[in-house]
């Protein structure tokens, strides 16, 4: 077999490694993700055209031993320094003891590394908590018959066979997702609680502060799991006494999902005879932007304490408070205030999507008004035909992160 419009082949190790492309080698998408097969070892993953944040290419970190065995790429040299990637400066001195090709590195996106991935199950043999698209429902995958319980791949899938009638023509679904990770600063938040005076009313004191990431987490990256989105707000059983943020702000970039053929075992691992499919969730570069901590005086009898040196920012908030309702509530809203979270946006500023919505559809016609047999066919066939312009990805111009008017100021 050799390459030719949409098929790319490349060497693994003395074997061939085929993975589909974009149609005639047309344009690709920043964060663009492609699936590949190795034929030798049956494993899927994934590569992903580059995308910049402020300017900034991620990295994946991997090593020269795991590039080499899914898809025989040689990472043991940088191509920016002309030296080993291994000998680039490491946080732990006690790497220098690990074996080279077993070394953490660094490798960025526009160096076209190998992500190896960590399906999920989704759908019959699946996590009844995982929702399945309805792509997929129409194409032979089943939701899961359990109501509730963890993901049954693997040693559980016998379960299956004398508590649920499995489907004749069952396919089976594993997805898992690529994930852009940014690190940052995070806020921090203590609360206190002294005796008061005899009336009963408590002394509260809260104090917040500014959070690095671990030494080991300082790079834009990207990296394959399940992506968990972020929570709209906090949680207030959290504030009670000590409470952090998160240490990183991420985005999904894209869902691969396999699809198997039908009749294939409860619990299967997928290979090379899965069909793979790709939803994306960032189509274009970003830009990120972090608040800076502005400390907001709620309580006029305290003086204001200036943020410390060294990036590390201080600020105690006294108040009084008649009951835990009330503390609870001033602790919620002084860290909604300070929160450090990171806003995205795609440079456009404006947003848009390509997903539009479906077309309503006009009742069937046979050839007379009597022509039951037709107007059945009719219907059948404009089924197949939507079945066939059916994507699970959206169609050029794609999506756009819309620019939050909350990164505007009035000074």
């Amino acid at each position: 077999m050799r390459s030719g419009p949409g098929l790319r082949v490349s060497n693994a190790n003395g074997n061939a490694v085929y993975s589909t492309t974009a149609k005639g080698g047309g344009w690709r998408h920043p964060w663009q993700t492609q699936p590949i097969c190795n034929p030798v070892t049956a494993r899927w993953s994934a590569s992903v055209y580059p995308g910049f944040v402020n300017a900034e290419c991620p990295i994946f970190r991997t090593t020269e031993l795991e590039q080499a065995r899914e898809a025989g790429l040689n990472f043991a040299t940088n191509p920016l320094t002309g030296k080993p990637f291994a000998s680039d400066p490491v946080s732990n001195s006690a790497e220098e003891l690990v074996p080279r090709k077993l070394r953490t590195i660094h490798v960025p996106l526009y160096l076209s590394p190998i992500i190896p991935m960590q399906w999920r199950a989704v759908g019959f043999d699946g996590a009844p908590t995982l929702p399945v698209p309805d792509f997929f429902l129409k194409r032979g995958v089943r939701r899961s018959p359990l109501k509730f319980g963890a993901d049954l791949l693997g040693e559980d899938a016998e379960v299956y066979g004398s508590d649920f009638d499995v489907p004749a023509d069952l396919r089976l679904l594993r997805a898992c997702d690529i994930i852009l990770h940014k690190p940052r600063v995070a806020l921090t938040s203590q609360v206190s609680l002294e005796a008061g005076p005899a009336t009963g009313v408590s002394n509260v004191t809260q104090t917040l502060s500014l959070r690095t990431p671990p030494p080991g987490d300082k790079r834009l990256r990207v990296f394959s799991g399940y992506f968990s989105p972020p929570s709209q707000g906090i949680d207030p059983r959290l504030v009670g006494s000590d409470y952090e943020e998160p240490t990183f702000d991420q985005r999904l970039i894209s869902t691969v999902y396999l699809l198997s053929p039908p009749k294939t075992p409860l619990g299967s691992a997928p290979d090379g005879a899965w069909i793979p499919f790709v939803r994306h969730g960032l189509f274009w570069s970003l830009n990120w932007e972090q608040p800076q901590l502005q400390v907001l005086n709620s309580d006029p009898g305290t003086p204001f304490i200036p943020p410390l040196a060294a990036g590390a920012a201080q600020l105690v908030i006294n108040f009084l408070t008649a009951s835990i309702n009330d503390l609870t509530a001033q602790s919620l809203n002084i860290l909604s205030a300070h929160s450090m979270a990171g806003t995205w946006w795609t440079p456009t500023g404006s947003g848009f999507t390509a997903a539009f919505p479906a077309e309503e559809e006009t009742p069937a016609k046979g050839i007379t008004g009597s022509d039951k047999t037709g107007r059945l066919a009719e219907q059948r066939r404009r089924r197949r035909q939507r079945a066939r312009a059916e994507r699970l990805d959206l169609v050029f111009p794609f999506e756009a992160v819309p620019f939050s008017r909350s990164l505007l100021s009035e000074e």
